[in-house]
């Protein structure tokens, strides 16, 4: 039973609700202290916070499974007050989780149109097409899963286009109809046109691109060549605009780069529209602007870690990817240039997160790569989801970095080879024996063929030519656990354990990355990228390649330099010569 007071917090939480218009919102109750309220008012405004949390049907019923009828009944009573048809589709559809009654989920899609309604005539909000969006996006999901008035909401997206709506509301339309793959091709063949207008009126450059990139997406699916020839020539006209003034002082010296960069994306989109007069003018400009292109003595991490602007970064990767290649590799390495946030940054964060009521409303859970869920620590969830806001910028950075390195001759795969074969580096000479017979090698020999794998794709990439990551990931990311199990046994750490039958076996990749001795041989910032990328805290890779989970398309460029970058860390270690060991060490 609610006490008055708590009676209060959540009339006037509920009121605050009513106004809500975006599809996602963290907007919590005032006053209200979740160490001090009763269970049942814990539990009504985490129902409510869920409302507009991104559903997941088994996420709901694990958190409110248990109260299942009192969820009901009071989403039940909330639907019959509410005059938000935004916030009514939410409660219809959180219903729908408990009821499982289709009639439940096609209220919510009613609602949720309703709701767009409401929003496209919104005529003072000139911004109103995220929201717009979002809210599209939802009933189109549903739509298709349920097979819910398909038809009419086709009709109905079409008709918006003939409107007169605004030009943006109109491009965020278009890229949900050709996200969601509604409609066929030949039932958008006027839509590229529409496009075309709305890019030649539009006056910045993003937008620009935004509606000729959807041009180009459904032209291409048209196979209508002419049209994707125009299209692409268009694109490069609008890349000039992104060509920026050099005035030959030290304080732009970053500039010809960031050209240089823009002309290769101009002359590419003119091959494809097979304009030779522009394409020649393009490569003309570029070979003038390289001329431009100037370069400091760089020192270390002084750069990457200023604020990350476009200039900085662009300065960093002309700079780095033109050193010696011995540096380059030794700053992979390291790992002092790269952007991930530190696991200082990253504890003070745990530590004034940890008792956040966003943890206390919502059970963290993970997803694996078969959409299986787990529960998860909720320090774990902290760390490693802020952890993986930096990953996509760090592995294109470093893509970057050795494509340009590739692309400049500084670097190659014998260059790579000769520089790792080092034993300050992955050449310390090992043996094993099996079977009475010693096995001589080194890790480098282990990861040499996934290592040149890796320079042919990037060289396929700088031929403008699709990669095959298949090779590179498989083979990298298995000879990863197999060097770690070497390191660990040569500081006599533990490999085996014994399981319930008395039989010794190899401990997995997870047991070996908590073992005592990793953290006498590595930085803890070394350990997140190895937890990151290997296990089920972040990208779970090995588990994913030893189970064959991977399809072609999860082989990605992101995943295999995150692979790459805990290879070469490994590098790191150096107990022959802090050891004093003999030349050659017998595992």
């Amino acid at each position: 039973m609610l006490s008055p007071s708590e009676i209060d917090i959540l009339l006037k939480y509920q009121q605050e609700l009513e106004r809500i218009q975006e599809c996602t919102s963290t907007l919590m109750p005032e006053n209200f202290d979740w160490d001090k309220s009763s269970e049942e008012l814990r539990f009504l405004v985490s129902l409510e916070f869920n409302a507009f949390s991104y559903f997941k049907k088994e996420d709901i019923l694990t958190v409110f499974g248990k109260k299942k009828i009192v969820a009901i009944e009071y989403l039940q009573e909330r639907i019959t007050t509410v005059n938000n048809d935004l916030l009514k589709g939410k409660y219809y559809h959180l219903l729908f989780f408990f009821t499982n009654n289709n009639k439940t989920i096609f209220n919510a899609i009613d609602s949720y149109n309703l709701a767009l309604e409401i929003c496209l005539n919104d005529h003072k909000d000139n911004a109103r097409h995220i929201r717009f969006q979002d809210i599209l996006d939802l009933i189109i999901e549903l739509s298709k899963t349920f097979k819910y008035k398909i038809d009419e909401l086709k009709a109905k997206l079409i008709a918006y286009l003939d409107t007169e709506i605004y030009d943006r509301l109109k491009t965020w339309i278009i890229d949900s109809l050709v996200k969601s793959k509604l409609f066929k091709p030949l039932e958008l063949k006027g839509i590229p046109t529409l496009c075309l207008t709305i890019a030649s009126r539009e006056k910045e450059q993003r937008f620009i691109e935004i509606n000729l990139l959807l041009a180009l997406n459904i032209s291409t699916k048209l196979q209508n060549q002419a049209l994707i020839e125009k299209i692409n020539e268009l694109l490069g006209d609008n890349e000039y605009t992104e060509i920026k003034q050099y005035d030959g002082t030290s304080d732009q010296m970053a500039i010809p780069h960031q050209n240089n960069h823009t002309y290769i994306k101009i002359i590419q989109y003119y091959k494809k529209s097979k304009n030779k007069r522009k394409i020649n003018e393009a490569i003309l400009a570029y070979n003038t602007n390289k001329e431009k292109c100037t370069f400091v003595k760089f020192s270390g991490a002084s750069i990457i870690n200023d604020k990350l602007t476009d200039k900085k970064v662009e300065e960093a990767i002309s700079i780095i990817s033109n050193q010696h290649p011995k540096q380059i590799i030794s700053d992979l390495v390291w790992g002092d240039i790269l952007p991930f946030y530190t696991n200082d940054i990253i504890d003070d964060y745990v530590d004034r997160s940890k008792d956040s009521m966003m943890l206390k409303l919502m059970k963290p859970m993970s997803h694996d790569i078969n959409n299986n869920q787990h529960e998860t620590i909720a320090t774990d969830y902290l760390k490693y989801n802020l952890y993986a806001e930096r990953v996509p910028f760090t592995a294109a950075y470093v893509h970057s970095i050795l494509l340009s390195a590739i692309a400049n001759r500084k670097i190659s795969c014998s260059k790579c080879t000769r520089i790792l074969s080092s034993d300050l580096f992955l050449g310390i000479p090992l043996s094993v024996t099996r079977n009475g017979v010693k096995i001589e090698y080194t890790w480098l020999e282990m990861i040499k063929v996934g290592l040149k794998d890796f320079f042919d794709q990037c060289n396929l990439i700088l031929k403008d030519k699709a990669p095959n990551w298949t090779i590179t990931l498989d083979i990298l990311s298995l000879k990863f656990e197999g060097i770690l199990r070497d390191i660990i046994g040569l500081v006599d750490g533990v490999i085996t354990k014994i399981d319930k039958n008395g039989n010794s076996v190899d401990l997995l990749l997870d047991d070996l990355l908590r073992s005592e001795v990793i953290g006498k041989i590595f930085t803890k910032d070394d350990i997140n990228l190895f937890q990151y990328t290997f296990t089920n805290k972040g990208l779970n890779i090995r588990n994913n390649i030893a189970h064959s989970f991977y399809k072609p398309q999860d082989y990605t460029a992101q995943k295999v330099i995150m692979v790459l970058l805990c290879v070469l860390r490994l590098a790191k270690f150096r107990y022959i010569w802090t050891k004093n060991k003999k030349s050659s060490v017998t595992i």
